[in-house]
């Protein structure tokens, strides 16, 4: 998706700067000779961007910003203020709802270190808002998993920062690792709203016809993945959103599915979200099953080291496991939840 930038500058130098800048990154540039047409572009083309000169009529810049906030529904326009470098001026930036400001003379450095700042402010509102979206179309789908997607990401945040603490992971767990998990974990059943309602909210077991239906859900919310990532290429966490919709089900002696992947060929992201997705549909009681106990699905999990779970993840669960019981225990069941 095309970024559009509106800029509103009077002097030429810092026109040119920041027009080459912006250039550079893609982005597609406009302007506006006045803040009542630049409000009719911002209302008809959303940008994502504006920088804009407190010098271009600064009573009427500041209520240009009022009205654009005022307006704001599922899109936040980034605002940057180019203004004098004394308190007063800072002070009406914020009082206007400015997400920043540059002090002139404007600088290449200095601007490129604010649109760094802007297009990691973009992109996670994209993605916020995308997961949103995300999450609200899976929970219609299934009324019945309230609540699952969300501590499926609590969980996967423990067992992140368990294994962070371990050297050999220390290279792993980055920023970004652990900024992508806590988004893209959300997404690991999307796929179950391809899945018909027959199958998805039947009591009882499965027949083996059915369970193979149903495992089609991994395929099915991978494709969901990357066709919205296609979309929206900036948001880095899809790329491991593909890996946790796709090989959330994977076991670590290759018995899973859908690729039968084996041991450290099944990456950590879907480790780590399988064991979480594993103990909470355990602790919560489904339509075709009782809700087991902590003590139960700790069991459960110790059987299955280094068969179904990476053992290093088992022992992050055990040196955590007050934690995830805390988290089973403070929780409300649904009788519809699969």
């Amino acid at each position: 998706m095309q970024l559009k930038s509106l800029i509103m500058l009077n002097d030429e130098d810092e026109r040119l700067i920041v027009n080459d800048y912006l250039t550079s990154l893609g982005f597609d540039i406009y302007s506006a000779k006045d803040h009542p047409s630049a409000y009719d572009f911002w209302v008809k083309q959303q940008p994502q961007l504006i920088i804009i000169d407190q010098h271009f009529d600064l009573s009427s810049g500041q209520e240009f910003v009022k009205k654009i906030r005022r307006n704001e529904f599922d899109h936040h326009t980034y605002i940057i203020m180019i203004q004098e470098n004394d308190e007063r001026s800072i002070e009406l930036s914020n009082e206007c709802g400015s997400d920043d400001f540059m002090a002139q003379p404007v600088t290449y450095f200095e601007l490129k270190r604010r649109i760094y700042t802007a297009l990691r402010t973009i992109t996670l509102f994209e993605q916020n808002l995308i997961v949103y979206a995300l999450t609200r179309v899976i929970e219609a789908r299934d009324r019945g998993i309230q609540g699952h997607l969300s501590r499926v990401g609590i969980l996967s945040k423990i067992l992140m920062d368990g294994l962070e603490d371990r050297y050999e992971f220390k290279d792993i767990i980055t920023r970004h690792f652990k900024e992508d998990l806590t988004v893209a974990c959300q997404l690991h059943d999307i796929g179950k709203i391809g899945i018909a309602d027959i199958i998805l909210k039947k009591p009882g077991e499965y027949t083996k016809e059915e369970f193979a239906l149903m495992k089609q859900h991994v395929i099915i919310g991978y494709e969901i993945v990357k066709s919205i990532q296609q979309k929206y290429p900036r948001a880095r966490f899809f790329n491991m959103a593909l890996e946790i919709t796709r090989h959330h089900h994977e076991r670590f002696d290759g018995t899973g599915y859908p690729d039968g992947l084996k041991g450290y060929d099944i990456p950590l992201s879907a480790r780590i979200v399988g064991l979480a997705d594993f103990y909470d549909a355990l602790t919560t009681k489904r339509v075709y099953k009782r809700k087991y106990s902590h003590e139960e699905a700790k069991k459960m999990i110790i059987d299955k080291r280094g068969s179904h779970f990476d053992p290093v993840l088992v022992d992050v669960f055990l040196e955590n496991e007050e934690s995830f019981k805390n988290i089973s225990e403070g929780h409300e069941d649904s009788k519809y939840e699969r």
